[in-house]
Formats: structure tokens, C-alpha cells, sequence
């Protein structure tokens, strides 16, 4: 069974192009940088907009019937909850929390998680708490909702079950990798610290 491994990419590896790519790509092009935004407006309606409007319509075309035929419903919804995963994976969380997450194979056929955090020492992307607050709610909320459809058409089963379990799997695989890159990107931020506080301490040492 394939093993995990986790890797850490502290700066975006390209410009504000990589947002919209599907993994890292090779560049010599200085990362995008984080701004805490001072006001608590948004500093991204746009990518908000698409955000929760990619959400919004495929839960309305899975729950509107339109027509009578159900390969219809079906390849709306699906479009929008592709879209969706797209979106939220490679442009929503960089643009309004600062990260993003991908995971590929290696040459031994391991899985490899890997995140990106953009720098936060300079500002030329600037996130609001209320950006961070819509992305968190929106992100968990979602999953939420997807797996009470399942619930409501396991008994008896209907022909929504499929695509109720292609939304859960997608929003929650957005999630649980969001979770992890802000997971490890405390844990890096702590390391971060300590080794500054134990280098301090050093140079005080010696200085006496």
C-alpha cells in the first residue's frame, strides 16, 4: 500500500500565472506575497464571487429537476462541482487564505502531499479576515450539505445518490487537503520560531 509523504513549499514557485495552473512549475519569477488587509472589506469579491457561485448552482441544478431527463441534471451539476473543485483548489485559497495544496506520485509511486503558504514578509496580495472567514465557512458548510443529500437518498435510493457522492468526495477532498496545508504550515511557522528563538539565545550567549 502506498505511503504518504508530506512536502512543504513555503513560496508560491511562480507568479500570479501559477494560480490557474495544476501544479508547480518551474520559473524564476518572485512568488506572490501576503498582505493582512487593514480593513474588513473584501479584497477579492471577484474570486469570491466564482467561489461560492460555482457551489451555489451546482447545489441548485442538483436540487431543481430540469426536464425529464436525469443525464442532463447530471452533467450540469457535475460541471459546476468540477469547476468548483478547480476553482477552489488553484485560485480560492490562494487568493483569499494564501495557500494551496496539490498531491502527486513520485518515482516510486508514493503519494506526496504537497502545500504552498505565500510569503507573508512583503505585501502584494492582500487577504481581509472576512475573505479568510468566507473561504473557512464556505469550505466546511459545503461538504456538510453533500453528505446530508447522501443521507436523504440512501432510503430509499435514488438516482441523485451518485451525484450527492461526487459532491461529497470533491468538496471534501478540498477540504481535508486545505485542512492539512494549514496544518503543516503552523507547524512550519513553529519551527520557524524556535529555530530564530534558539539563534538569539546563541548569540546571546556569546556575546557575554
Amino acid at each position: 500500500m502506498d505511503q504518504e509523504n508530506v512536502e512543504y513549499t513555503p513560496d508560491a514557485p511562480g507568479g500570479t500565472d501559477d494560480f490557474y495552473a495544476d501544479g508547480p512549475t518551474a520559473t524564476d519569477a518572485p512568488a506572490p506575497q501576503l498582505k493582512k488587509a487593514k480593513t474588513s472589506n473584501l479584497s477579492h469579491p471577484i474570486a469570491i464571487l466564482f467561489y461560492i457561485g460555482f457551489r451555489v448552482l451546482s447545489i441548485l441544478f442538483y436540487l431543481i429537476k430540469i426536464g425529464d431527463s436525469f443525464v442532463f441534471t447530471f452533467s450540469l451539476t457535475v460541471i459546476f462541482l468540477t469547476c468548483d473543485f478547480w476553482n477552489t483548489k488553484n485560485v480560492a485559497g490562494r487568493l483569499l487564505v494564501g495557500l494551496r495544496w496539490w498531491n502527486e506520485a513520485n518515482a516510486e509511486g508514493v503519494t506526496v502531499w504537497k502545500f504552498e503558504s505565500v510569503d507573508k514578509s512583503n505585501s502584494k496580495i492582500t487577504i481581509s479576515p472576512v475573505d479568510a472567514q468566507v473561504f473557512w465557512w464556505v469550505l466546511f458548510i459545503t461538504p456538510a450539505l453533500w453528505a446530508f443529500f447522501i443521507i436523504s437518498n440512501v432510503l430509499p435510493p435514488t438516482s441523485k445518490l451518485l451525484i450527492a457522492l461526487i459532491g461529497f468526495t470533491l468538496s471534501g477532498s478540498n477540504l481535508l487537503g486545505y485542512l492539512r496545508c494549514r496544518k503543516d504550515t503552523k507547524k512550519q511557522f513553529r519551527s520557524f520560531i524556535a529555530k530564530g528563538a534558539a539563534k538569539g539565545l546563541e548569540v546571546a550567549a556569546t556575546s557575554v
